[in-house]
């Protein structure tokens, strides 16, 4: 076995058991569609009364929209699947993670969260490997899906929907086009590709550069809400995969202005100021004084326009237990 198949084999390996539910599994057998009839539709005599109309029944209006584009199983699939547990339908469930049943933003929001937590490697997502880089990232930037808090499962994140094609190769993801980055810029497809192409790229020496390239041939962008992502072949557990931290989405416009890589140097100034779409980000961005201290600590604050509500806490601390510097 050469060493490409070994690395692979290993990926694979590791992906699998940290994920045992395979997702692509959740979809039910497509029903079949009846064969169309030439028949001649049956025309009830005509009557001098007056017709007697029955109205259709109304539809009911949804909290989230699902693409025109999803294909009758899947549309069926998203309208019938309640993710997170709450009793709520996806489609219905405005505070997609948490229990609508319970929300409460004027009764349980303010105050602030302090702990204690090793020093941060890096904030950039293709470059984590450590537990709290990972988490620092996770509250901060968003990827296409999320998981279920507390389980292995997956559930939709910037990506409100998605299909799989009949061979299992193609993933179209469905972009949310309500979504915005802490300064101001939408979020795209286009932003996604960046991500992605930033992981694949030799030159940033990602250490999760095979998670992509040992599974995914292309990433195309369709449009501005479209993603579409072919794998080599089919792979299970493809939507664990991309739960992953190196497959957050950064914004393309101000990271690609802000650093500089090559094959043999590279500058990050964005790593001052990071920026996602997350829940939390560090405080006093707008001033250019984000508030990471190497050493000693790290502050975020709420992002009150977060697309599925802002945290219940007004600011996060924490204190690191080391003093490793950030490079």
């Amino acid at each position: 076995m050469n060493k490409k198949n070994v690395n692979k084999a290993l990926a694979t390996l590791v992906i699998t058991t940290m994920f045992l539910t395979v997702l692509s599994g959740c979809i039910g057998e497509e029903k079949e569609t009846p064969a169309p009839t030439t028949a001649a539709p049956t025309t009830a005599a005509p009557t001098t009364a007056a017709p007697t109309t029955t109205a259709p029944p109304e539809e009911k209006e949804h909290f989230r929209k699902l693409p025109s584009e999803l294909s009758s199983t899947w549309r069926t699939y998203f309208e019938n699947v309640d993710f997170d547990g709450d009793g709520v339908l996806y489609v219905d469930d405005k505070y997609l993670g948490r229990d609508d049943n319970t929300i409460d933003f004027e009764g349980r929001t303010g105050g602030t969260f302090r702990g204690m937590g090793a020093e941060l490697s890096t904030v950039d997502p293709i470059q984590v490997t450590d537990t709290a880089s990972s988490a620092l990232c996770n509250k901060i930037y968003d990827g296409l899906v999320q998981i279920v808090p507390y389980t292995t499962k997956v559930m939709p994140d910037l990506a409100k929907a998605w299909e799989v094609s009949a061979d299992g190769k193609v993933y179209t993801f469905y972009l949310r086009d309500d979504v915005y980055f802490h300064n101001g810029d939408k979020c795209t497809a286009h932003d996604f590709v960046f991500s992605y192409n930033r992981l694949i790229n030799p030159d940033y020496a990602s250490p999760r550069r095979s998670f992509a390239t040992n599974f995914i041939d292309t990433v195309e962008a369709v449009n501005d809400y479209t993603v579409k992502i072919t794998l080599l072949e089919p792979f299970a557990p493809f939507l664990s995969l991309m739960t992953y931290s190196c497959f957050l989405v950064l914004p393309a416009d101000y990271v690609s202005k802000n650093e500089t890589v090559t094959a043999t140097s590279a500058e990050y100034g964005w790593y001052k100021n990071p920026i996602g779409t997350g829940p939390w980000k560090f405080c006093e961005y707008t001033k250019g004084l984000a508030e990471y201290v190497p050493g000693d600590h790290y502050r975020l604050e709420a992002n009150k326009d977060y697309h599925e509500g802002r945290p219940y806490l007004d600011y996060w601390n924490v204190r690191f237990r080391s003093k490793q510097r950030l490079s």
